[in-house]
């Protein structure tokens, strides 16, 4: 246990790893300008997916040195929703999803064997090439993070 967090009568015990992901959401938070109250619980402010889970993300993909944009569910208002884990996405962002908390925000860089590797997209992404996303998990299991409730 590394930091003491306090609010009123109550005192966290935290961990590094759990300060790191505390402060972050905090800040995502400020720079949204919105303030939330820390749960006593931590676990439903950082909740990670399991293999298995319905998750919902919004992502932006392009291709790595390229500015056209493969797809982008920010632009058409909804996010997309599949069972992480269980390959109904491209792998390298099946196994990112796994590794983030609720409402956390990553920019992924997905190498080719990871995204659609010598075969490409048909005329969309040519064999061999990277994939660049910008993605952020916004609901696992139907729960989506305080930010999102409001």
């Amino acid at each position: 246990m590394i930091g003491l967090r306090g609010r009123g009568r109550h005192l966290y015990l935290l961990t590094v790893v759990e300060m790191a992901q505390l402060f972050s959401y905090e800040k995502r938070v400020v720079e949204k300008g919105k303030r939330i109250k820390i749960p006593g619980s931590r676990s439903k402010l950082l909740l990670y997916p399991r293999k298995g889970d319905e998750v919902s993300i919004h992502y932006k993909m392009t291709m790595d040195g390229s500015k056209f944009i493969l797809d982008d569910t920010w632009d058409k208002k909804f996010p997309l929703s599949f069972r992480v884990g269980e390959a109904e996405v491209i792998q390298g962002l099946d196994e990112a999803v796994l590794s983030m908390c609720l409402g956390e925000r990553a920019d992924l860089n997905i190498p080719s064997e990871y995204a659609y590797g010598v075969s490409g997209l048909g005329r969309y992404v040519p064999p061999n090439t990277n994939i660049l996303v910008h993605v952020q998990l916004v609901v696992v299991n139907g729960i989506k993070p305080p930010l999102f409730n409001r």
